[in-house]
């Protein structure tokens, strides 16, 4: 039993070290890579210039290319990869082998296949074929696509201006990263954080900003990836964080503030009112100036305004329905044979954005209101009224256009201190009826 025993503990021995002595003779290969540089043709003609190619070498693979250098022989030396009297050439040779060994250890880094071509075509900043490059491609994109959705409708026109600055600032930060004739394969998921760091820095663009940039770099490249230009996009896992700011908001005092005060021009009233009738209905500037009387219905003698917001236009129709009060339908009937109306077949004489916000500076130190007064401040302020009122989130929600509910949600949440008294003294109030229901009384 012993001897047994014995014999098969050596020949588990014997086993393990005929299998220790096969992996130290025959270890496993690794798919290295390396960039060297030789001169063609060298041998044959020792006297006249050779073309100096360089060689991607990776595994078996293996790609030889030219540099565009040529020399004679002698003038060069392989070990070095140096080109004698010619330090221009030199320092060309030197570029070509960091920036190919630099771009495999990215993809290698990132998990992307490893094309020699890629390589060589970043090593030697020329295009894949008919790929373009990573600047190009903002360019594509907004013929494209933004431009044709500006013709047809479902582009406002800001936003596509918007995307031209967007579009600028993609550039810069792409070339100051990776140069003028940067490969779209270049691009890595660490761009999209640095690119948000630079806006800030560089730009002084705020958090929100900065991220709808990047988010908008991220649609670029899904355009790019449906055209088959790139394999993945080096975006997609990036996701916005918006900041969660309280936006400025007139309390009712404030706003009774502006309905009390007197002008002696006749533009300020024109422009108190249309302020004030922004407060009433929750309108951005666009809906104030394009409201039409077509858009005002009655039903059961009660008026309301139905109105496709032009943000979401063609994309969620979901129209603002907006109840019209006794003070809202008098602002209405009061500019119904005004001029501008008249000619334009508009409600109110809206002017410029410019020109109101710069009136509503005079109308705010008139009022005595520390808060800057712009035409966005009203839709605010009839959003927070209303809920700090008790109206439901999904009521408001309807009334300001929204084509999401996150959108009022995170910009429309926030209750001031009056809204909390009153909710905790209902609950009081509950709580204090129901213990005396429990006790009898």
């Amino acid at each position: 039993m012993k001897r047994t025993k014995l014999r098969n503990a050596r020949a588990s021995l014997a086993i393990s070290d005929s299998e220790s002595y096969q992996k130290s003779k025959f270890p496993l290969t690794r798919q290295r890579f390396t960039v060297s540089f030789f001169a063609k043709g060298a041998r044959n003609s020792p006297n006249a210039k050779c073309p100096i190619k360089a060689s991607l070498n990776h595994g078996r693979n293996r790609l030889a290319f030219s540099t565009g250098i040529e020399c004679k022989p002698a003038f060069f030396d392989v070990k070095t990869a140096t080109v004698k009297n010619n330090p221009n050439a030199t320092q060309l040779l030197v570029q070509i082998k960091t920036k190919a060994e630099e771009f495999y250890s990215e993809l290698k880094f990132t998990g992307r296949p490893i094309d020699l071509q890629v390589i060589k075509a970043y090593a030697l900043d020329i295009p894949i074929g008919n790929t373009p490059n990573a600047l190009e491609v903002l360019d594509i994109f907004l013929k494209e696509e933004s431009e044709q959705r500006l013709q047809i409708g479902e582009l406002q026109k800001s936003t596509f201006q918007k995307q031209k600055v967007w579009h600028r600032h993609l550039k810069e930060f792409t070339t100051n990263r990776y140069g003028s004739k940067a490969l779209l394969q270049t691009l890595v998921p660490a761009d999209a954080t640095a690119c948000v760091l630079w806006l800030k820095s560089q730009k002084e663009a705020s958090n929100d900003v900065s991220m709808k940039i990047v988010a908008h770099w991220k649609r670029v490249m899904n355009f790019a990836l449906a055209n088959h230009w790139i394999d993945r996009n080096p975006f997609a896992l990036f996701r916005r964080k918006m900041e969660n700011k309280r936006h400025e908001a007139l309390t009712p005092k404030e706003v009774q503030a502006i309905k009390e005060a007197h002008f002696a021009s006749e533009v300020l009233n024109q422009v108190r009112d249309i302020f004030l009738f922004g407060c009433l209905t929750g309108f951005a500037y666009k809906e104030l100036q394009s409201l039409k009387p077509s858009e005002i219905k009655e039903e059961e003698g009660k008026k309301y305004i139905v109105k496709v917001r032009s943000k979401v236009k063609n994309t969620s129709n979901a129209p603002a329905i907006v109840p019209l009060g006794s003070e809202a339908i008098e602002l209405l009937e009061r500019y119904a044979q005004h001029p501008h109306c008249l000619k334009k077949g508009v409600c109110l004489p809206v002017q410029a954005n410019q020109k109101i916000n710069a009136y509503l500076k005079q109308i705010q130190h008139v009022a005595g209101i520390e808060k800057r007064l712009t035409t966005h401040v009203a839709r605010r302020t009839a959003a927070t009224i209303l809920l700090n009122a008790g109206m439901p989130i999904t009521s408001v929600s309807a009334m300001l256009g929204h084509a999401d509910l996150k959108t009022t949600t995170r910009h429309y949440t926030r209750v001031n201190e009056s809204t909390v008294i009153r909710d905790f003294q209902q609950v009081e109030e509950s709580l204090k009826t129901k213990k005396n229901e429990g006790n009898g009384i």
